[in-house]
């Protein structure tokens, strides 16, 4: 009966308080964010009621310490402490089994340096379901954290937007994370991931993984083995090439690898059927593997500012495709097999300075113009080679010529000798 009597909500937000009232009775959930405050009192977590509070507000304010004794805290479910001064937590602060009720921790936007040494570690903060603690100072991680057994209901973990140089070493293998869903570690200075990262059933759950922005020239072999992700960030990095079994990650679905160094996809990309979204944008791809068609799901593929010369024929097999983007790159021509992306909405060809074909005066076209030109444009059906056009054949070094079932042969035998031996490319179209 006297639990019923406490406050089930009080709301202190937007009151321009500079400390707690003094007569406050603590309630379930106390909200005093966006206030003015700088310090709690320092017997705060001593008070005879700290055991009423079950959710904790104190987001936007300016507070640049937190006083001791938080560990007391015992049913606190939801602490929010995102967007003030904060540069360190107590030692104290989630360990020797504290806190043990929490489940939303929010430290984002303070300026952090580090963690307490046991934050993080088996048997602490077992029960936590979310910890944000992008946007701070941290250069390393506590040795425990991440390590088997830590954090075991842990589903969202953001560190991204720290200076982190490297991860605990065994960071994401076998029993840590174990329901981990959602990892994101992008803004930091890594330059390589543990070795034992996704290894031996780590990181099992998990479904949305980013470390955009780092300093990484390779991925570890364990990545392919988190065959749940559906969303995967790689891009800003120096990555040269991705794991061979990348393509065992058949649940993905958005694939961001632009402003890396890549000089080749591959093959088993074309196992990822279930990807509607890749950007490959700003590396340095010369072509892609031949059966990048098999990837029909696409709907939105950005592979410009590359060295791309030419398309595999089967692209034209993405029939779900609406938005292509190849500008800048080094095309000649695009394959008549274009013409089948009958759901193509947007195109950008700009940059491509040796196409041909389509003629360059529809560069800077419109999409929906560049579209209507695939889809009208016929290719001519013979080939002539009048006597009156040898001084042009001298220049020759591309040929197109309309691909027709046992006709080819018979049109190469109207093209004088002397021009064969200079062919550099033939398309047959």
């Amino acid at each position: 009966m006297e639990n019923d009597k406490i406050a089930p909500h009080f709301n202190l937000s937007y009151r321009h308080l500079t400390e707690l009232p003094i007569d406050l009775i603590l309630p379930k959930t106390l909200n005093v964010s966006n206030n003015y405050l700088i310090r709690l009192p320092h017997d705060f977590c001593l008070r005879g009621d700290i055991n009423n509070l079950q959710s904790l507000y104190l987001d936007s304010n300016i507070l640049t310490h937190l006083p001791d004794g938080m560990n007391n805290l015992i049913n606190i479910r939801n602490l929010h402490l995102f967007h003030n001064r904060l540069s360190r937590l107590p030692d104290d602060f989630g360990g020797c089994g504290g806190l043990a009720e929490l489940r939303q921790l929010l430290l984002h936007n303070n300026r952090l340096i580090r963690l307490p040494d046991g934050f993080g570690a088996p048997s602490n903060l077992i029960n936590i379901t979310q910890l944000n603690i992008s946007r701070n100072r941290l250069t390393c991680l506590p040795n425990g954290f991440g390590c088997p057994s830590s954090l075991p209901n842990l589903e969202i973990l953001d560190l991204s937007n720290n200076c982190l140089k490297c991860l605990p070493e065994y960071f994401g293998c076998l029993g840590s994370f174990i329901n981990l869903e959602q990892l994101y570690i992008s803004g930091n200075e890594l330059e390589y991931l543990p070795e034992y990262f996704g290894k031996s059933g780590g990181l099992a759950k998990l479904k949305e993984l980013y470390f955009n922005n780092n300093k990484l020239s390779v991925l570890p072999d364990g990545i392919v083995n988190l065959t749940n992700l559906t969303l995967f960030g790689a891009a800003h990095n120096y990555l040269k090439c991705l794991p061979n079994d990348i393509g065992n990650l058949n649940k993905l679905s958005f694939i961001g690898l632009n402003t890396n160094r890549l000089v080749c996809l591959p093959d088993s990309i074309k196992n990822l059927k279930d990807v509607t979204y890749i950007d490959i944008s700003c590396n340095e791809l010369k072509c892609l593997p031949k059966d990048f068609g098999n990837l029909s799901a696409i709907e939105t593929f950005d592979v410009s500012r590359n060295h791309i010369t030419c398309f595999p024929e089967n692209f034209g097999n993405l029939t779900d495709l609406k938005d292509l983007d190849i500008s800048f790159n080094r095309l000649e021509y695009i394959p008549n097999s274009f013409r089948k992306l009958t759901s193509l909405e947007k195109i950008n060809i700009h940059g491509n300075n040796d196409m041909v074909h389509p003629p360059k005066e529809y560069h800077n076209l419109s999409s929906k113009k560049i579209i209507k030109y695939y889809k009208t444009f016929n290719p001519p059906q013979r080939l002539l080679f009048p006597e009156r056009r040898r001084k042009r054949w001298k220049r020759t070094k591309l040929l197109y010529i309309p691909y027709y079932t046992h006709e080819e042969e018979s049109l190469l035998e109207h093209i004088p000798i002397e021009v064969i031996g200079r062919i550099e490319m033939y398309v047959l179209t």
